[in-house]
Protein backbone atom coordinates (compact mmCIF):
# COMPACT_ATOMS: atom_id res chain seq x y z
CA UNK A 1 0.00 0.00 0.00
CA UNK A 2 0.90 3.76 -0.60
CA UNK A 3 0.49 6.03 2.10
CA UNK A 4 -1.23 9.69 1.84
CA UNK A 5 2.06 11.11 2.61
CA UNK A 6 4.02 9.21 0.31
CA UNK A 7 0.98 10.19 -2.56
CA UNK A 8 1.73 13.64 -1.77
CA UNK A 9 5.35 13.59 -2.17
CA UNK A 10 5.26 12.07 -5.25
CA UNK A 11 2.84 14.56 -6.33
CA UNK A 12 4.86 17.22 -5.09
CA UNK A 13 8.48 16.07 -7.19
CA UNK A 14 5.86 15.49 -10.43
CA UNK A 15 4.47 19.26 -10.34
CA UNK A 16 8.65 19.98 -9.79
CA UNK A 17 9.37 18.08 -13.00
CA UNK A 18 6.44 19.35 -15.23
CA UNK A 19 7.25 22.81 -14.23
CA UNK A 20 10.79 22.17 -15.70
CA UNK A 21 9.51 20.09 -18.64
CA UNK A 22 7.12 23.50 -19.42
CA UNK A 23 9.55 26.17 -18.81
CA UNK A 24 10.53 26.35 -22.45
CA UNK A 25 7.11 26.44 -23.91
CA UNK A 26 6.31 29.45 -21.33
CA UNK A 27 9.17 31.10 -22.90
CA UNK A 28 8.10 30.82 -25.97
CA UNK A 29 4.84 32.00 -25.95
CA UNK A 30 6.28 34.81 -23.79
CA UNK A 31 8.93 36.00 -26.52
CA UNK A 32 6.32 35.83 -29.32
CA UNK A 33 5.73 38.90 -31.10
CA UNK A 34 3.65 39.70 -34.02
CA UNK A 35 6.32 38.95 -36.52
CA UNK A 36 8.01 36.17 -34.82
CA UNK A 37 4.98 33.23 -33.44
CA UNK A 38 5.99 29.96 -31.37
CA UNK A 39 4.64 27.37 -33.14
CA UNK A 40 4.18 24.92 -29.67
CA UNK A 41 7.01 23.04 -30.12
CA UNK A 42 10.76 22.75 -28.90
CA UNK A 43 11.51 19.08 -28.57
CA UNK A 44 11.03 16.45 -31.29
CA UNK A 45 9.35 19.39 -33.28
CA UNK A 46 8.61 17.87 -36.37
CA UNK A 47 7.03 14.81 -34.95
CA UNK A 48 5.29 17.49 -33.04
CA UNK A 49 3.79 19.43 -36.48
CA UNK A 50 2.43 15.75 -36.61
CA UNK A 51 0.63 15.58 -33.96
CA UNK A 52 -1.34 18.79 -34.73
CA UNK A 53 -2.12 17.75 -38.25
CA UNK A 54 -3.44 14.32 -36.70
CA UNK A 55 -5.43 16.71 -34.22
CA UNK A 56 -7.10 18.74 -37.17
CA UNK A 57 -8.11 15.74 -39.01
CA UNK A 58 -10.19 14.97 -35.82
CA UNK A 59 -11.09 18.61 -35.50
CA UNK A 60 -12.16 18.60 -38.64
CA UNK A 61 -14.41 15.63 -38.34
CA UNK A 62 -12.25 12.89 -38.84
CA UNK A 63 -12.98 9.51 -36.77
CA UNK A 64 -10.41 6.84 -39.21
CA UNK A 65 -7.04 8.55 -40.08
CA UNK A 66 -5.74 9.57 -43.04
CA UNK A 67 -1.89 9.70 -44.08
CA UNK A 68 -1.50 13.83 -44.73
CA UNK A 69 1.75 13.51 -46.41
CA UNK A 70 0.70 11.74 -49.73
CA UNK A 71 -1.34 12.57 -52.61
CA UNK A 72 -2.63 8.69 -53.21
CA UNK A 73 -6.18 7.63 -52.42
CA UNK A 74 -6.09 6.11 -49.20
CA UNK A 75 -8.87 4.40 -47.02
CA UNK A 76 -8.71 5.57 -43.38
CA UNK A 77 -7.41 3.69 -40.55
CA UNK A 78 -8.13 3.35 -36.96
CA UNK A 79 -4.71 4.76 -36.38
CA UNK A 80 -3.68 7.65 -33.65
CA UNK A 81 -7.37 8.24 -32.14
CA UNK A 82 -5.77 9.89 -28.87
CA UNK A 83 -4.93 12.46 -31.64
CA UNK A 84 -7.66 12.53 -33.60
CA UNK A 85 -9.95 12.55 -30.05
CA UNK A 86 -7.60 15.52 -28.80
CA UNK A 87 -8.25 17.37 -32.27
CA UNK A 88 -12.02 17.10 -31.69
CA UNK A 89 -11.48 18.39 -28.01
CA UNK A 90 -9.70 21.04 -29.28
CA UNK A 91 -12.91 22.37 -31.54
CA UNK A 92 -15.10 22.48 -28.71
CA UNK A 93 -13.23 24.76 -27.13
CA UNK A 94 -14.44 28.71 -27.46
CA UNK A 95 -11.68 30.89 -27.88
CA UNK A 96 -8.81 31.81 -30.42
CA UNK A 97 -7.88 30.54 -33.74
CA UNK A 98 -8.14 26.49 -34.11
CA UNK A 99 -4.58 26.05 -34.23
CA UNK A 100 -3.89 27.81 -31.43
CA UNK A 101 -6.44 25.76 -29.31
CA UNK A 102 -4.75 22.60 -30.49
CA UNK A 103 -1.47 23.24 -28.84
CA UNK A 104 -3.20 24.38 -25.95
CA UNK A 105 -5.08 21.60 -25.27
CA UNK A 106 -1.94 19.32 -26.71
CA UNK A 107 0.05 20.35 -23.72
CA UNK A 108 -2.70 20.50 -21.37
CA UNK A 109 -3.11 16.67 -22.06
CA UNK A 110 0.75 16.36 -21.92
CA UNK A 111 0.69 17.58 -18.18
CA UNK A 112 -2.74 15.39 -17.51
CA UNK A 113 -0.61 12.49 -18.90
CA UNK A 114 2.00 12.94 -17.59
CA UNK A 115 0.54 13.10 -13.90
CA UNK A 116 -0.96 9.76 -14.36
CA UNK A 117 1.97 8.40 -15.98
CA UNK A 118 4.42 9.62 -12.57
CA UNK A 119 1.69 7.93 -10.03
CA UNK A 120 1.44 4.53 -12.17
CA UNK A 121 4.97 4.62 -11.86
CA UNK A 122 5.11 5.12 -8.18
CA UNK A 123 1.80 2.60 -7.50
CA UNK A 124 4.14 -0.03 -10.00
CA UNK A 125 7.38 0.40 -8.14
CA UNK A 126 5.24 -0.02 -4.99
CA UNK A 127 3.72 -3.44 -5.83
CA UNK A 128 7.60 -4.60 -5.98
CA UNK A 129 9.11 -3.14 -2.68
CA UNK A 130 7.58 -1.44 0.41
CA UNK A 131 10.80 0.20 1.73
CA UNK A 132 9.29 3.87 1.14
CA UNK A 133 13.09 4.86 0.37
CA UNK A 134 14.25 2.73 -2.17
CA UNK A 135 10.59 3.39 -3.86
CA UNK A 136 11.60 6.87 -3.79
CA UNK A 137 15.03 6.69 -5.16
CA UNK A 138 13.58 4.21 -7.74
CA UNK A 139 10.93 6.84 -8.64
CA UNK A 140 13.33 9.96 -8.92
CA UNK A 141 15.79 8.15 -11.26
CA UNK A 142 12.53 7.35 -13.46
CA UNK A 143 11.30 10.99 -13.18
CA UNK A 144 14.34 12.66 -13.56
CA UNK A 145 16.81 10.27 -14.73
CA UNK A 146 18.87 10.00 -18.40
CA UNK A 147 21.94 8.25 -19.35
CA UNK A 148 25.40 9.93 -20.43
CA UNK A 149 25.06 11.61 -23.44
CA UNK A 150 26.07 14.82 -21.83
CA UNK A 151 29.18 13.05 -21.46
CA UNK A 152 29.73 12.67 -25.02
CA UNK A 153 28.83 15.76 -26.22
CA UNK A 154 31.37 16.75 -23.11
CA UNK A 155 34.20 14.87 -25.51
CA UNK A 156 32.94 16.62 -28.57
CA UNK A 157 31.28 13.30 -29.87
CA UNK A 158 27.53 14.47 -30.37
CA UNK A 159 27.78 11.83 -33.42
CA UNK A 160 29.70 9.23 -31.76
CA UNK A 161 29.06 5.74 -33.83
CA UNK A 162 26.77 7.27 -36.07
CA UNK A 163 24.07 8.09 -33.69
CA UNK A 164 22.84 10.81 -31.36
CA UNK A 165 23.22 9.67 -27.40
CA UNK A 166 20.02 7.82 -27.07
CA UNK A 167 19.08 10.01 -23.74
CA UNK A 168 18.37 12.82 -26.48
CA UNK A 169 16.21 10.78 -28.90
CA UNK A 170 14.63 8.32 -26.99
CA UNK A 171 11.26 9.14 -25.17
CA UNK A 172 10.62 5.19 -24.97
CA UNK A 173 13.89 5.09 -22.90
CA UNK A 174 13.41 7.98 -20.57
CA UNK A 175 10.52 9.20 -18.86
CA UNK A 176 11.56 12.48 -18.80
CA UNK A 177 11.47 12.69 -22.54
CA UNK A 178 7.96 11.67 -22.10
CA UNK A 179 7.11 14.31 -19.89
CA UNK A 180 8.48 17.09 -22.19
CA UNK A 181 6.93 15.91 -25.24
CA UNK A 182 4.51 13.15 -25.81
CA UNK A 183 0.93 12.69 -24.05
CA UNK A 184 0.53 9.55 -25.59
CA UNK A 185 3.71 8.11 -24.90
CA UNK A 186 2.23 8.54 -21.54
CA UNK A 187 -0.91 7.31 -21.38
CA UNK A 188 0.71 4.14 -23.00
CA UNK A 189 3.07 3.48 -20.79
CA UNK A 190 0.61 3.83 -17.65
CA UNK A 191 -1.59 1.48 -19.97
CA UNK A 192 2.03 -0.81 -19.89
CA UNK A 193 2.43 -0.78 -16.61
CA UNK A 194 -1.27 -1.67 -15.46
CA UNK A 195 -1.49 -4.00 -17.69
CA UNK A 196 1.69 -5.52 -15.92
CA UNK A 197 0.45 -4.87 -12.25
CA UNK A 198 -3.01 -6.73 -13.07
CA UNK A 199 -1.42 -9.33 -14.74
CA UNK A 200 0.97 -10.31 -11.81
CA UNK A 201 -1.75 -9.55 -9.46
CA UNK A 202 -3.56 -12.93 -11.53
CA UNK A 203 -0.26 -14.46 -10.75
CA UNK A 204 -1.13 -14.15 -7.32
CA UNK A 205 2.64 -12.73 -7.40
CA UNK A 206 2.27 -9.48 -5.86
CA UNK A 207 -1.02 -7.19 -4.42
CA UNK A 208 -3.53 -5.74 -7.06
CA UNK A 209 -3.99 -1.97 -6.70
CA UNK A 210 -6.02 -1.17 -3.77
CA UNK A 211 -6.78 -4.95 -3.06
CA UNK A 212 -5.86 -7.99 -0.97
CA UNK A 213 -4.71 -11.32 -2.15
CA UNK A 214 -7.37 -13.50 -3.64
CA UNK A 215 -7.22 -17.29 -4.50
CA UNK A 216 -10.01 -17.80 -6.26
CA UNK A 217 -10.15 -18.89 -10.04
CA UNK A 218 -12.68 -16.32 -10.77
CA UNK A 219 -10.70 -13.71 -9.52
CA UNK A 220 -7.01 -14.71 -11.19
CA UNK A 221 -9.36 -14.14 -14.22
CA UNK A 222 -10.78 -11.22 -13.59
CA UNK A 223 -7.27 -9.59 -13.27
CA UNK A 224 -6.14 -11.28 -16.74
CA UNK A 225 -8.89 -9.86 -18.33
CA UNK A 226 -8.24 -6.46 -16.92
CA UNK A 227 -4.62 -6.83 -18.36
CA UNK A 228 -5.60 -7.83 -21.76
CA UNK A 229 -8.04 -4.81 -21.67
CA UNK A 230 -5.39 -2.51 -20.87
CA UNK A 231 -2.84 -3.44 -23.36
CA UNK A 232 -5.83 -3.08 -26.13
CA UNK A 233 -6.32 0.00 -25.07
CA UNK A 234 -3.10 0.70 -25.39
CA UNK A 235 -2.64 -1.04 -28.63
CA UNK A 236 -5.67 1.47 -30.01
CA UNK A 237 -2.70 4.58 -29.05
CA UNK A 238 0.42 2.46 -29.74
CA UNK A 239 -0.15 -0.85 -31.41
CA UNK A 240 3.61 -1.90 -31.47
CA UNK A 241 3.42 -1.73 -27.81
CA UNK A 242 0.94 -4.80 -27.64
CA UNK A 243 4.00 -6.43 -28.73
CA UNK A 244 5.96 -5.04 -26.43
CA UNK A 245 3.98 -6.40 -23.09
CA UNK A 246 3.75 -9.91 -24.66
CA UNK A 247 7.92 -10.03 -24.63
CA UNK A 248 7.89 -8.62 -21.24
CA UNK A 249 5.01 -11.45 -19.92
CA UNK A 250 6.98 -14.59 -21.91
CA UNK A 251 9.97 -13.40 -20.15
CA UNK A 252 8.15 -13.12 -16.55
CA UNK A 253 6.81 -16.55 -17.25
CA UNK A 254 10.05 -17.91 -18.18
CA UNK A 255 11.58 -16.36 -15.18
CA UNK A 256 8.72 -17.47 -12.80
CA UNK A 257 8.62 -21.38 -14.25
CA UNK A 258 12.10 -21.33 -13.63
CA UNK A 259 11.85 -20.71 -10.23
CA UNK A 260 9.29 -23.09 -9.57
CA UNK A 261 11.05 -26.01 -11.25
CA UNK A 262 12.94 -27.14 -7.82
CA UNK A 263 9.26 -27.16 -6.16
CA UNK A 264 7.84 -29.01 -9.02
CA UNK A 265 10.68 -31.35 -9.10
CA UNK A 266 10.37 -31.79 -5.33
CA UNK A 267 6.17 -31.91 -5.28
CA UNK A 268 5.72 -33.57 -8.99
CA UNK A 269 3.44 -31.06 -9.95
CA UNK A 270 4.20 -28.35 -12.54
CA UNK A 271 -0.28 -26.72 -11.85
CA UNK A 272 1.26 -23.17 -11.16
CA UNK A 273 3.21 -22.20 -14.15
CA UNK A 274 0.59 -23.90 -16.49
CA UNK A 275 -2.04 -21.26 -14.29
CA UNK A 276 0.14 -18.45 -14.89
CA UNK A 277 0.52 -19.60 -18.78
CA UNK A 278 -3.31 -19.86 -19.30
CA UNK A 279 -3.98 -16.58 -17.82
CA UNK A 280 -1.16 -14.77 -19.87
CA UNK A 281 -2.59 -16.65 -22.90
CA UNK A 282 -5.96 -15.10 -22.16
CA UNK A 283 -4.71 -11.60 -21.52
CA UNK A 284 -2.38 -11.32 -24.63
CA UNK A 285 -5.48 -13.00 -26.80
CA UNK A 286 -8.26 -10.14 -25.05
CA UNK A 287 -5.00 -7.63 -26.98
CA UNK A 288 -4.62 -9.36 -29.79
CA UNK A 289 -6.83 -7.52 -32.30
CA UNK A 290 -5.42 -4.35 -32.69
CA UNK A 291 -1.86 -6.10 -33.40
CA UNK A 292 -4.05 -8.29 -36.26
CA UNK A 293 -5.89 -5.45 -37.42
CA UNK A 294 -2.38 -3.07 -37.88
CA UNK A 295 -0.77 -5.69 -39.30
CA UNK A 296 -3.45 -6.32 -42.06
CA UNK A 297 -3.57 -2.54 -42.59
CA UNK A 298 0.04 -2.38 -43.38
CA UNK A 299 0.10 -5.44 -45.51
CA UNK A 300 -2.88 -5.01 -47.72
CA UNK A 301 -2.89 -1.22 -48.33
CA UNK A 302 -0.24 -0.25 -50.28
CA UNK A 303 0.27 3.31 -49.08
CA UNK A 304 -0.10 2.49 -45.34
CA UNK A 305 2.81 -0.17 -46.53
CA UNK A 306 5.10 2.07 -48.41
CA UNK A 307 4.75 4.57 -45.23
CA UNK A 308 5.26 2.10 -42.77
CA UNK A 309 8.64 1.13 -44.88
CA UNK A 310 9.81 4.43 -45.14
CA UNK A 311 9.66 5.12 -41.28
CA UNK A 312 12.68 3.73 -40.00
CA UNK A 313 14.02 3.70 -36.17
CA UNK A 314 16.64 1.24 -36.02
CA UNK A 315 18.91 0.35 -33.34
CA UNK A 316 22.12 2.23 -33.00
CA UNK A 317 25.71 0.69 -32.06
CA UNK A 318 25.02 -1.78 -28.73
CA UNK A 319 27.63 0.67 -26.41
CA UNK A 320 24.89 3.51 -27.09
CA UNK A 321 22.48 1.70 -25.15
CA UNK A 322 25.57 0.97 -22.52
CA UNK A 323 26.06 4.72 -22.82
CA UNK A 324 22.45 5.34 -21.86
CA UNK A 325 21.70 2.66 -19.16
CA UNK A 326 24.78 1.60 -18.19
CA UNK A 327 25.13 3.26 -15.00
CA UNK A 328 21.68 1.86 -14.36
CA UNK A 329 22.70 -1.91 -15.20
CA UNK A 330 25.72 -1.87 -13.20
CA UNK A 331 23.97 -0.80 -10.44
CA UNK A 332 21.12 -3.33 -11.29
CA UNK A 333 23.80 -6.49 -11.45
CA UNK A 334 24.92 -5.72 -8.38
CA UNK A 335 21.48 -6.40 -7.15
CA UNK A 336 20.72 -9.37 -9.44
CA UNK A 337 21.44 -12.30 -7.39
CA UNK A 338 20.14 -11.19 -3.86
CA UNK A 339 16.76 -10.46 -5.95
CA UNK A 340 16.42 -13.14 -8.05
CA UNK A 341 16.71 -15.63 -4.31
CA UNK A 342 14.39 -13.11 -2.65
CA UNK A 343 10.94 -14.59 -2.19
CA UNK A 344 9.06 -10.98 -3.38
CA UNK A 345 8.17 -10.01 -7.36
CA UNK A 346 11.85 -8.63 -8.10
CA UNK A 347 12.62 -11.79 -10.31
CA UNK A 348 9.18 -9.80 -12.84
CA UNK A 349 11.43 -6.63 -13.15
CA UNK A 350 15.17 -8.94 -13.52
CA UNK A 351 13.05 -10.26 -16.59
CA UNK A 352 11.75 -7.71 -18.31
CA UNK A 353 15.28 -6.28 -18.18
CA UNK A 354 16.94 -9.39 -19.57
CA UNK A 355 14.47 -9.47 -22.68
CA UNK A 356 14.91 -6.00 -23.98
CA UNK A 357 18.71 -6.62 -25.29
CA UNK A 358 17.09 -9.04 -27.93
CA UNK A 359 13.71 -6.66 -28.61
CA UNK A 360 15.90 -4.11 -29.76
CA UNK A 361 17.77 -5.70 -32.39
CA UNK A 362 14.92 -7.81 -33.85
CA UNK A 363 14.25 -7.36 -37.65
CA UNK A 364 11.56 -4.75 -37.39
CA UNK A 365 11.40 -0.85 -38.40
CA UNK A 366 11.19 0.57 -35.27
CA UNK A 367 13.65 -1.27 -33.19
CA UNK A 368 14.78 1.25 -30.92
CA UNK A 369 11.41 1.83 -29.75
CA UNK A 370 10.72 -1.54 -28.30
CA UNK A 371 13.04 -0.45 -25.19
CA UNK A 372 9.56 0.88 -23.93
CA UNK A 373 9.30 1.19 -20.05
CA UNK A 374 12.24 -0.63 -19.21
CA UNK A 375 13.80 2.21 -17.33
CA UNK A 376 11.10 1.51 -14.68
CA UNK A 377 12.00 -1.91 -13.90
CA UNK A 378 15.96 -1.14 -14.22
CA UNK A 379 15.70 1.48 -11.53
CA UNK A 380 14.19 -0.17 -9.36
CA UNK A 381 16.85 -3.24 -9.47
CA UNK A 382 19.11 0.09 -9.45
CA UNK A 383 18.00 1.08 -6.09
CA UNK A 384 17.94 -2.05 -4.87
CA UNK A 385 21.62 -2.21 -6.26
CA UNK A 386 22.46 1.24 -3.53
CA UNK A 387 20.37 -0.64 -0.86
CA UNK A 388 23.43 -2.76 -1.13
CA UNK A 389 26.37 -0.54 -0.39
CA UNK A 390 27.53 -0.75 2.99
CA UNK A 391 27.60 3.36 3.18
CA UNK A 392 24.91 5.17 5.67
CA UNK A 393 24.56 8.70 6.61
CA UNK A 394 26.24 11.51 4.59
CA UNK A 395 28.04 8.87 2.24
CA UNK A 396 25.38 7.26 1.27
CA UNK A 397 23.44 10.85 0.85
CA UNK A 398 26.60 11.75 -1.11
CA UNK A 399 26.67 8.72 -3.58
CA UNK A 400 23.10 8.98 -4.01
CA UNK A 401 23.13 12.90 -4.64
CA UNK A 402 25.52 12.01 -6.85
CA UNK A 403 23.89 9.36 -9.21
CA UNK A 404 20.61 11.50 -9.25
CA UNK A 405 22.77 14.84 -10.33
CA UNK A 406 24.59 12.62 -13.11
CA UNK A 407 22.21 10.86 -14.19
CA UNK A 408 19.83 14.04 -14.85
CA UNK A 409 22.27 16.00 -16.42
CA UNK A 410 21.25 15.51 -20.15
CA UNK A 411 17.80 16.65 -19.36
CA UNK A 412 19.01 19.57 -17.63
CA UNK A 413 20.80 20.74 -21.34
CA UNK A 414 18.32 19.82 -23.43
CA UNK A 415 15.71 22.17 -21.48
CA UNK A 416 18.35 24.80 -21.12
CA UNK A 417 19.71 24.65 -24.89
CA UNK A 418 16.06 24.72 -26.20
CA UNK A 419 15.13 27.57 -24.25
CA UNK A 420 18.32 29.58 -25.17
CA UNK A 421 17.43 28.55 -28.82
CA UNK A 422 13.88 30.99 -28.47
CA UNK A 423 16.02 33.73 -26.76
CA UNK A 424 16.10 36.54 -29.87
CA UNK A 425 19.26 37.77 -31.04
CA UNK A 426 20.19 40.43 -32.64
Amino acid sequence: MVSRQEWRWVLAVGAMVLALTSVPYLLGWALQTDKRLFGGFVYAVEDGYSYLAKMRQGAEGAWLFHIAYTPEPHSGALFFPFHLLLGKLAALLPGADLTTRMVWTYHSARLVFGTGLLLTVYRFLAAFTSAVALRRLAFLLVASGSGLGWLLVALGQPGWLGSLPLDFILPEGFTFLVLYGFPHIALGRTLLLWGILFLLRAWEVSPGPGVRGSKSGGGNVRWAFFAGLAWLTMGLIIPFYVPVAWAVTGAMWVASLLRHVPKVASRGSPLRPMQELRLAVLAGLLSAPVVAYSALVFTTDPVYATWSAQNLILSPHPLHYLAAFGVLLALAALAAPRVWQEKGPGWAALAWVAIVPLLVYLPFNLQRRLVEGVQVPLSLLAAWGVSGFRLQGFRLRVVISALLVGLSLTNGLLVAGNSLALVPRP
